[in-house]
């Protein structure tokens, strides 16, 4: 008797082990039950060759399973954890590999406190992470010395195991994508596998308090490890399964909000400091980490938040917290992490929000509602405002010695580029791209900042303003931004989601030639939800 017809459309995981597939998304039961990793319905993984670097994947998965089926059966889940590491022979430059070998190479258990030694591959990764990958996701942050640096990135990475292994999984990653063209097909194989062996472990773990146990320290449940896997999927090319991720740190980041940050497990003073904007300067060591870590993980959420409604078509899903988190006196500051000031965001914001109102309004009242004409006109009012305040080109052109500490201090530069791209951001909302012509001063000004005063290591931070302007770009400026978004800096080995924003363009730009009553809704089914970072 034949067994049960399969569906074609089943995650890559079950594919490859030949299981029933049950099609739920984003990561199918079978996949989360097993602790193993799903693969997902996007393109097929690298991995998937047919050859050595599946086999060894394949037999990464049953020694996978084996060990946590013994484990539901011996109702193992105790208040320490076992990482089994599922290391095949590839790493070692072998590739014949059985699961029971698997099973039974260098297993550790960690206990509720993390091991006071690193062996030397996790240690390299990890430096390599630190100084490396996270400055290249953060290139502005520059915490001051009196709040203590970015000692609490390494506390908390120490701390937060499932945090730490996808930090080790990222870092493997772009070891592998720097070193792919001196490396041979054996070494490659060996590099995917310590990939994926981190990145599994990582997602064994995150899953471990669902089966019953509650972490001792409150904070270091607020899905970071949720974050850093949001940047792998999304750095490795992963389509969007980025966005499972970022939905689940946002609805726990709102439900600490809910709850006034007591399901966090913060100590009552760090609390304190975070509802009130209190400064750091003379707080205790601990007290000091915990809001550090707090503030710098609220600004990263509510900016991706930002950025990823711009694509999405909907209102920022944390657009409730932002009057408080972009008050005048708040310690939330976005141009320290992401190099744009708060004023410029809280407007993209808005425009977002507005975008989704206007959605879910019929035509003829989005024409006629007061309401949403006071909102457009506020928003234009604020950005313009925003922008004679604080004139990015007259501070440039008024002194050679300001200019220099511009390129130094590139906040300004970017501040002037997002609100250019707010400006820009509200006409499409509005109009579509129709009356272009009414916005080529702020056209001009941002092709000036682009072509003539962006620093080669500030452009990676320009994706959003690139892309938006790149969607209304004229004949005669198509070859910059084809040339910006195809060569370093902005396109690079360990950054696979920005290969497909150029092709987006092109879409764009044909579909400009054939529709001439093109809208921003238009060109968000076109750009597929991407995340412009």
């Amino acid at each position: 008797m034949s067994g049960p017809l399969r569906s074609k459309q089943g995650c890559w995981t079950c594919r490859l082990r030949k299981k029933k597939y049950d099609e739920a998304h984003p990561n199918c039961v079978a996949c989360v039950s097993l602790s193993i990793t799903c693969y997902g319905y996007g393109p097929k993984p690298e991995w998937m060759d047919n050859g050595e670097a599946e086999k060894a994947m394949a037999d990464s998965f049953k020694a996978t399973v084996k060990i946590t089926s013994r484990r539901k059966d011996e109702g193992f889940w105790k208040r320490h954890d076992q990482v089994v590491k599922i290391a095949s022979k590839a790493s070692h430059g072998s590739t014949t590999n059985s699961s029971s070998e698997l099973e039974s190479s260098e297993t550790r258990t960690h206990l509720s406190e993390f091991p006071s030694f690193l062996n030397a591959e996790d240690s390299t990764l990890l430096m390599l992470f630190l100084d490396h990958i996270f400055p290249l996701q953060f290139p502005f942050y520059q915490p001051d010395i009196f709040e203590g640096g970015r000692g609490w990135l390494l506390s908390l990475l120490l701390r937060t195991k499932p945090l730490y292994h996808a930090a080790l999984a990222l870092a493997a990653f772009h070891k592998r994508m720097i070193l792919s063209g001196s490396l041979d097909h054996t070494s490659l194989v060996a590099a995917l596998i310590e990939q994926e062996k981190y990145l599994e472990i990582c997602i064994r773990l995150m899953n471990q308090p669902t089966e019953g146990s509650c972490p001792s320290n409150g904070l270091d449940t607020l899905d970071v490890p949720g974050i850093d896997i949001l940047l792998f999927k999304l750095f490795t090319g992963h389509l969007n399964a980025w966005q499972a991720h970022l939905g689940a740190a946002l609805n726990m980041y709102q439900r600490g909000h809910a709850m006034e940050l007591r399901n966090f497990g913060l100590a009552d003073r760090s609390r304190t400091i975070l509802f009130e904007h209190l400064p750091l300067t003379h707080e205790e060591a601990n007290v000091r980490e915990e809001a550090v870590n707090f503030r710098f993980l609220g600004a990263t959420l509510i900016w991706l938040d930002i950025l990823s409604s711009i694509t999405a078509g909907t209102a920022p899903r944390l657009f409730h917290l932002h009057p408080r988190a972009f008050a005048i006196h708040s310690q939330i500051q976005l141009s320290s992490v992401v190099g744009c000031q708060n004023w410029v965001a809280q407007q993209i914001g808005r425009i977002a929000a507005l975008h989704a109102r206007r959605m879910e309004s019929s035509q003829s009242e989005r024409d006629s509602s007061p309401e949403l004409r006071e909102m457009v006109a506020d928003i234009s009012k604020m950005i313009l405002r925003g922008l004679a305040h604080d004139d990015y080109f007259v501070i440039l052109e008024a002194d050679s010695a300001i200019k220099s500490n511009l390129a130094a201090n590139p906040v300004k530069l970017i501040t002037h580029a997002f609100a250019y791209v707010a400006s820009l951001y509200l006409h499409m909302v509005c109009w579509g791209f129709q009356a272009l012509q009414s916005i080529d001063k702020t056209y001009a000004g941002a092709m000036k900042i682009f072509r003539q005063h962006v620093p080669t290591q500030v452009l990676p931070a320009m994706v959003a303003p690139l892309f938006l302007f790149g969607a209304v770009a004229k004949e005669e400026d198509k070859d910059f931004f084809r040339n910006a978004f195809s060569s370093p800096p902005v396109l690079g080995p360990s950054l696979k989601h920005r290969e497909r924003i150029l092709p987006i363009l092109e879409k764009i730009w044909h579909t400009r030639v054939s529709s001439a009553d093109l809208t921003w809704k238009d060109c968000l089914g076109l750009a597929q939800n991407i995340l412009l970072v």
